[in-house]
């Protein structure tokens, strides 16, 4: 940086021809000291510069995450581009014995193959992992010997990774039963209890209809919905079914039969927050039930004495 320095400052003055004594340390907005500033270079430094400014516009391409035919084209010309000028530059500072044959600029040779039979960039490069060198030297210096590394770094991401869910795990059931201990004081009548009460999981169960309806009323409002079609009488296999799958007893010792005039009331129970096998949602019973998403109604099959 000195020599540059020092030989655009002892170059001769010229007319119409800025002259620089400081050209390295100031930000220019006039074109024109640009244009000098290249005048002022040699050619073997306008031929460098040429060679990145090429090498910028081919790295562009390169770093797309998306790519049509065209783009793959232009790319092409830009490496095309690229290497002709480097072999340029290299012919013009064949004195410094410099090897340009090395593998990282071979590499670029097969670039965009790769992008075609891979996809961008992005899905093989290492630029993704450059900020876990980091915490990998830290695991390296610290937690193995030294000798087959690899496993040893696997088994402490592992660590971690359980800790983390512990954590986890830990401040939602902190979250439950604060939650737990205000609903305990509402329901005893301290409603003026001014605690910020969290949602457990993100969730709220309700529902908009305040008064209990009947079942065939819920047939009657949403008769466009095929969701709803024969609604008391899935919701009698779905409980049945339920109470079958589960092992518990049925209410009364019965099978539940819900007519279309009752009225039915459920309780909801605190979900818990670290599920097991039995407090595990039952989605893949409802499927069973009511059938996969988009399933027609008449596809499912009924209680006999439902039909």
């Amino acid at each position: 940086m000195a020599m540059v320095k020092k030989n655009f400052s002892e170059m001769p003055h010229w007319h119409t021809l800025n002259h620089f004594d400081e050209a390295l340390s100031i930000s220019y907005t006039d074109s024109q000291k640009f244009e000098d500033l290249l005048k002022n270079t040699e050619k073997e430094g306008y031929l460098l510069l040429r060679c990145l400014r090429v090498y910028i516009e081919f790295d562009l391409y390169t770093a797309l995450e998306l790519h049509t035919m065209h783009m793959i084209a232009a790319g092409w010309e830009s490496l095309s581009t690229f290497n002709t000028l480097m072999q340029k530059y290299a012919q013009k500072t064949d004195n410094t014995k410099k090897n340009w044959n090395f593998p990282k600029n071979h590499m670029h040779m097969h670039v965009f193959d790769n992008i075609e039979a891979k996809g961008i960039t992005r899905n093989f490069d290492t630029k993704p992992n450059e900020k876990m060198h980091g915490p990998l030297k830290e695991k390296y210096q610290k937690h193995t010997n030294f000798k087959n590394v690899a496993q040893q770094i696997l088994d402490v991401d592992h660590l971690e990774v359980v800790l983390e869910l512990i954590c986890c795990r830990i401040s939602d059931y902190d979250v439950y039963l604060s939650n737990m201990e205000i609903n305990t004081r509402s329901s005893e009548g301290n409603d003026d209890v001014d605690v910020e009460q969290e949602d457990f999981f993100h969730v709220r169960l309700g529902c908009r209809v305040k008064q209990p309806l009947a079942l065939g009323a819920v047939e009657q409002r949403s008769m466009i919905d095929k969701a709803f079609m024969q609604f008391q009488a899935k919701l009698n296999k779905l409980l049945n079914r339920y109470f079958e799958t589960t092992g518990k007893p049925l209410p009364g010792g019965k099978h539940i039969q819900f007519q279309v005039e009752n009225e039915p009331t459920f309780t909801l129970l605190q979900p818990s927050p670290l599920y097991g096998p039995e407090n595990a949602p039952l989605v893949s019973l409802e499927d069973v039930i009511f059938g996969p998403n988009g399933t027609d109604s008449n596809d499912i099959d009924l209680p006999e004495d439902a039909e």
